[in-house]
């Protein structure tokens, strides 16, 4: 009375599976506080942080970058993340600028010496749904009015501060906004 062909539900399975993995990895994006360059970084330009995710084919992922108007400053921190950080690149790197990834991917230390020209990291995240990023300009831990996230250029409340990937709001089952706010991160060893 019933008939059915196993490669043909076999066939059906996996595209519904398809479709389901996509659905899923497409409802899922970083919190918009954080997507585009922010308008107003430029070299020499407002000195500070500038934190920025995109999702450009050819510029995914994010980008952290340090410019000065005037002074040189030695810019330095650490991001974690639930996740793994792959990707890792210095921008525009020079003698004093570093970068490491420890703690199995979880982890990026890094110093910048910056002028008035630009450096900067750029990264990406594998899963995970959080990263968290502590700060540090000359040795203290800087004022949030100098770190500029996202194309609106807003200021997290604090620093340290996270982002969180969040369910993205251009889709109608999604949940509202996503958050940039202040945690209590483990403190960076030697910090």
């Amino acid at each position: 009375m019933f008939s059915f062909s196993l490669p043909r539900i076999s066939v059906a399975a996996v595209s519904a599976l398809a479709g389901v993995t996509m659905l899923g990895g497409a409802a899922f994006a970083w919190s918009g506080h954080v997507e585009g360059q922010p308008a107003s970084f430029q070299a020499g330009g407002t000195d500070g942080y500038y934190f920025w995710h995109t999702d450009a084919a050819n510029n995914t992922g994010f980008h952290l970058r340090t410019t000065d108007s005037a002074r040189v400053y030695k810019y330095s921190g650490t991001l974690y993340t639930n996740g793994q950080f792959d990707n890792v690149e210095l921008i525009r790197a020079e003698k004093d600028d570093r970068v490491a990834v420890v703690d199995a991917g979880h982890e990026i230390k890094y110093q910048l010496v910056t002028a008035e020209g630009i450096d900067g990291i750029d990264f990406t995240v594998g899963g995970g749904s959080r990263v968290v990023l502590w700060l540090d300009r000359d040795g203290h831990r800087i004022d949030p009015a100098d770190i500029f996230l996202g194309e609106d250029g807003g200021h997290p409340a604090h620093d340290p501060f996270s982002i969180h990937r969040t369910r993205d709001t251009a889709h109608p089952w999604a949940s509202k906004g996503g958050t940039v706010e202040a945690t209590a991160a483990p403190t960076p060893a030697g910090g």
